[in-house]
């Protein structure tokens, strides 16, 4: 094999590599509130599959307690409560054609954060129409982890205590949806084909 022709089949194995182990999660934003605070809490849901997302589910963890949701249009909403009437999680089932492939969709809650709480952890699902069930609930560093927001005391809330509305219109802001762990991952997977490729061309060569 040429070098060039070697240079470009590495190029490629990297690329593919990367591409397979950072796949776009399940996400909501913002990714750090205060405790105590009113806020606004967007649910961001890409499409991963070639069938549409008919179905997306949210439990409500107990550091917040959510008590509102911004209507969207093509999805009818239901919450589910806990013995207390407290809102337990909430399900949106599309009433049109979904998230389509290569689409996301963003879904709005607003509520109180825990004064006490340290951390938010978000446990979803998101249901295909070809039946398949993706369970969003897994460690930060898993192939399908659960979205997490931190409290920081030093954070400013988004939502005043007695409106609807949010008392901001910026939007979240755009992270990377690929963690740190499986980035570090596919860099070091990828380094390892590039060696293996090499040794067996010198190996070749002599």
């Amino acid at each position: 094999m040429k070098k060039t022709g070697l240079v470009s089949f590495l190029m490629v194995l990297l690329l593919f590599t990367y591409a397979s182990a950072a796949s776009a999660h399940v996400g909501v934003y913002p990714k750090e509130v205060a405790p105590g605070s009113y806020e606004k809490f967007t649910v961001r849901v890409p499409n991963e599959s070639n069938n549409a997302t008919i179905k997306v589910t949210v439990a409500f963890p107990a550091e917040v307690n959510i008590s509102r949701v911004q209507p969207l249009a093509g999805w009818k909403y239901e919450f589910i409560k806990n013995t207390d009437g407290s809102k337990k999680m909430i399900t949106w089932t599309t009433t049109g054609d979904g998230i389509k492939p290569d689409e996301f969709a963003e879904f709005n809650l607003s509520g109180k954060v825990s004064d006490d709480a340290k951390e938010i952890k978000w446990k979803a699902t998101q249901t295909y129409e070809d039946g398949k069930i993706v369970e969003w609930i897994g460690e930060p560093d898993s192939e399908k982890p659960a979205a997490v927001t931190t409290v920081n005391a030093n954070t400013k809330a988004t939502v005043d205590a007695h409106s609807v509305v949010p008392a901001t219109t910026q939007e979240p802001k755009e992270e990377s949806p690929y963690s740190k762990n499986t980035l570090f991952t596919a860099v070091a997977v990828s380094i390892v084909a590039v060696i293996i490729a090499l040794i067996a061309l010198f190996r070749k060569r002599d």
